[in-house]
This record gives C-alpha cells, structure tokens and sequence, in this order.
C-alpha cells in the first residue's frame, strides 16, 4: 500500500472545549498558543481549561450517565457500532488527521499515518467487547440463585500524553464508552489539535451528548482539577512517575475514586553474546530513535556483553549515520524534532554510567539540511567500559553486580528488552527475581513484538522506590537519562557531579575484581512465591 501525500499546511478547524456536543470557549476566557515544533512559530491560540471547564463538563457528563437517559438505555451492541463508526470516521479523515498531528506533534508523516491505524485499531477492538463484558452464575447453598452484574462506573476521567495524541486518546476513550461510561478527558496542552478534530467526529458518529467531553488544559489546573473532582469516579494516566503520584495521591484524597496510571522509565536494552547481532543492533536503534525517542517503552539504554561490544559500537555508529533526520512532512524522513525542548533534555539528557573511564559522545549528526526552531540531532552515546558490561540476567556471567546496580538506580522502567538466543537464560526464575516484577519483559524491541507481561502489584513505574528516589534526585545513573536537575543544571556541571560517581565505582571495582563468575548450570528450583511463610508455620 503506497503512502498517501500529506497536506503541509492543514487548516486548524477546532479550538474550543468540547462539552456535552457544543464547542464553548474557556470559562475564564484564557488561551494558550500550540507550537509548531518544526518551526517553533505558532499554530493558532486553543482555549485553556481549568476548574470551572472541569466542573461544567463533569456535570454534562453525570446529566448523560443518569438511568433512564438516552446512553444508559442504548443497547451494548450499539455502543460498538458508534465506536466503529467512529472508526470509519477516522480513516476516512486519516490524512488530513495525520498532517495535523505532524503539524502539532512534530512527527514524521509516515509515523502519523501509522498513528492512525493504530488509533483504528483500538476502537475496533473495543468495539468488539462493548455487547461481550459478561457476568457469572456462581453455584451457593439453598434455595438461593447468585450472580454477578457487571455496571459501568461513571464518569471516568483521563488525561493524555503529547507523544501518541490520537492512540492515546483512543485508550482512554475506547475502553470507558464500550463498558458504558461517560468521559471528561484533559488532552496534552503541547499537541490539542488532533483530540479537537476527534471531537467532531465523536458527534459526527452519533454519540449523545454529554458522553465525551474534551478539555484543552494544562495538567496543574485541568488536570488537577479531574484528578480530585469528587463525582469523577475514576481518573486514567499516562505520563511521568512524577504526575502519577500527585493523581494517585489526589484520587486518594478527594473520593477515593480508581486509578489507572501507566508510567514511563528508562528501559534498557541487554545484548548477550549469543544474539543475532544484526537483530540486536536494528531493534536497539529501532527501540531508541523511533518517534524521536518519545515513547514510554523506549529502549534508551543499551548494556552489551564484553564479547560484542566493539563490533556493537561500530555497527550502531554506522546505523545512526544513516537514519535521516529532517522535514517531518517528507516520506523520507525518520526523524522530526521533539515536541518541545523540554521532552529533548528528558529523553537525551544526562548519560553516564558507572563506568571506569570518561563519557563520551563519539558521533552526532546535525542535520544542517534542516532549519528549523526545535532541531533533534540523532545521537549515539557510549559511556560503558567493555571489561565491566557483564550482564544481571545470565548465570554464567561474571560481575553481575555492575550490571544490576546500572539498572536498578537508573529505574529498569516499563520494558526490559533482552537479545539472546537460549531465551531460558533470561526467562528463567532467578532471573525475573533479579530484574524484580515492576517491569515488562520481551525478547524483542517492543515497538515490533508482541510483550510478555510480568507486571507486578499494578505499579507500571518499574522498579516503584527506586524509580522515584533516583528521577526526584534528578540525576538518574544510566544512558541514556534526564531528570529534573538537568533541567536546571548545564551539562558541564553535570559531567563533574558523576565525576564523582564514576570515582567511587573505580575504587568499587578494584574491591570486586576477583569476583568469580557464577557458574553455568541448570537454574535453580525456585520455591513458589507466597508460600514461604505458610510452610513455616505449618513446620
């Protein structure tokens, strides 16, 4: 299928709030510009919400979940035909969508079309389940008959990255409308364009009003706002760690009302000797750079065994060079800009491991061809000395230590992405006790595989204390990583600061130089997790 053209300059059709099927303007009657990352001029003005945007909207969407009302009577069935209305709405548009979101995003066109069919997708899929959430029939003593009901919650609030602007929407939309909830959802204050557009389709599709209703805002007015309102029934996250506690924590103090929150970390990549070295390398480089680096599951760190490395360093440098970087209206590029500087310093900041000798950058690439205001230069940095990149996850590798304490401090993330051919070498118990459960495990690059979940107590944050300790620092240990002291700091002194770190892990690893390498082996039986304690007892 070839890829259609994209329209340069899009017309921006929609800048208002979105309630109960009515464009309004903000009640206080602020704007805030959106930026072409591209370019750095701005699009057009979008109208801020905040509290009392908030409050109207939760009210036209708790006036839509009434019993009795034209949402809670329509058949399950029908909710999945207005989603894939919705769906067909979308393609038909997908376009015109596609080059409003490079426009706003930054993204390469080829990237947004593919955002539209994942944004498709998702609404179909939900679609499919809106008429098959079903309950049970539970056998009980007597003369009693039980079973279980499933209800929709009620109004149910999100609030959305700028990285995916219209899948991400989808998600919180999609699920909520197929289980027959109503939303008040709060769209990325950096890329509102898209979610706008969506609206007008919402009601093009047939959805009564009140169901979904949409809210330009930033997240310390409307996103707090939806966070604590007391007749928002559940809020649904996806961003920093960050953000996610002070949801969690307003959630907690307001109505005690559910919490979905998805989290990013700094996800590494672990190459062991024995991988496909060519799969290895283009997934690694796939996993870094795709969307400019702005994914949640990103593979922004790489660990490579001591066999390899040379020829890993080489062979990425080489790729990198390749990767073009530029206009993100043309179907060459594979590359645009990061949405806002900020996201640049966050996604390709700080990187410096404890390694034994000095960080260095061996190759950038400045796209010269490309004059714009927020400009992504494709990097590749090595800061891991060889003779110290052993690995965690295998039994039979020496100084595993190293390896564990770059990962642990510097948050494993969301994703853990290991290269190997004896996959029972990662997959085995000691080894997913060692990674600890707050991660997502998968044998390839995320972006192209399909994710073996070991999710672990809900928390998508990764690795939960250490995570946060570290990041609140500001200076996660690990490349590649940011934070806030980045932000705050220039690079020069940051450099100084690990200085001293990589001082101490010198002194470290003259300590551990003998270590012997664990043995290989058959792994070891593991006993079944929870029942230490009640073996104990009963002993």
């Amino acid at each position: 299928m070839s890829l259609p053209s994209p329209i340069e300059n899009p017309e921006v059709k929609f800048t208002q709030i979105f309630i109960n099927n009515e464009w309004v303007n903000s009640a206080s009657g602020k704007t805030f510009p959106t930026i072409n990352p591209s370019t750095g001029e701005k699009i057009c003005d979008v109208q801020e919400g905040d509290k009392a945007d908030v409050d109207k909207a939760v009210k036209a969407a708790r006036e839509a979940f009434k019993l009795g009302s034209p949402w809670r009577r329509l058949d399950a069935s029908k909710r999945g035909v207005l989603l894939n209305k919705l769906a067909d709405l979308v393609m038909r548009d997908m376009v015109y969508i596609a080059s409003l979101e490079v426009m706003d995003n930054g993204k390469p066109f080829t990237y947004a079309i593919g955002d539209m069919y994942f944004t498709e997708s998702i609404l179909r899929y939900l679609a499919g389940w809106a008429d098959k959430n079903v309950g049970q029939t539970i056998p009980v003593d007597g003369d009693l008959f039980a079973y279980t009901r499933h209800e929709p919650i009620g109004v149910c609030g999100g609030i959305i990255p700028w990285n995916f602007p219209l899948p991400c929407l989808a998600m919180k939309l999609a699920p909520a409308v197929a289980c027959g909830n109503v939303c008040v959802i709060k769209l990325a204050e950096q890329t509102p364009l898209t979610g706008l557009y969506l609206c007008s389709l919402i009601k093009e599709a047939g959805f009564p009003p009140g169901v979904v209703n949409i809210i330009p805002g930033y997240g310390p007015t409307a996103g707090a706002a939806i966070s604590e309102h007391m007749d928002v029934d559940k809020v649904a996250f996806t961003g920093s760690t960050q953000v996610g506690q002070l949801i969690m924590e307003a959630a907690a103090k307001s109505n005690l009302k559910g919490v979905t929150l998805e989290l990013g970390g700094k996800s590494p990549c672990v190459v062991f000797p024995d991988a496909d070295l060519d799969m290895a390398i283009q997934r690694s480089h796939d996993g870094l750079f795709f969307n400019s680096g702005q994914v949640c599951v990103a593979g922004s760190r790489t660990f490579v065994h001591e066999d390899i490395y040379d020829e890993f360093v080489k062979r990425s440098t080489e790729l990198a060079i390749k990767r073009n970087v530029g206009n993100p209206f043309e179907k060459t590029t594979q590359s645009g800009p990061q949405v806002c500087s900020c996201s640049f310093v966050s996604n390709f900041g700080l990187g410096i491991f404890l390694g034994t000798g000095p960080a260095w950058m061996l190759y950038k690439l400045h796209a010269e061809q490309w004059t714009v205001g927020v400009v992504l230069a494709v990097a590749v940095f090595f800061h891991l000395t060889a003779q110290y990149i052993t690995g965690a996850y295998s039994m039979r590798f020496g100084r595993w230590l190293f390896c564990m304490v770059g990962l642990m401090l510097s948050a494993i993330g969301m994703g853990v992405y290991p290269f190997v051919s004896n996959v029972w070498e990662v997959l085995g118990p000691e080894i997913i006790v060692r990674i600890g459960q707050g991660t997502v495990l998968s044998v390839i690059s995320p972006l192209l595989g399909h994710l073996a979940d070991i999710r672990h107590h809900g928390n998508y944050g990764g690795v939960y204390g250490l995570y946060t300790t570290s990041y609140n620092l500001g200076l996660s240990i690990g490349p590649v990583c940011g934070g806030s002291l980045v932000k705050v700091l220039t690079f020069d002194w940051l450099y100084r600061v690990t200085a001293v770190i990589m001082f101490l892990y010198a002194f470290t690893s003259l300590a551990f130089r003998d270590t012997p390498a664990v043995q290989q082996g058959s792994p070891p039986k593991q006993p079944r997790k929870g029942y230490g304690a009640i073996d104990k007892s009963i002993n």
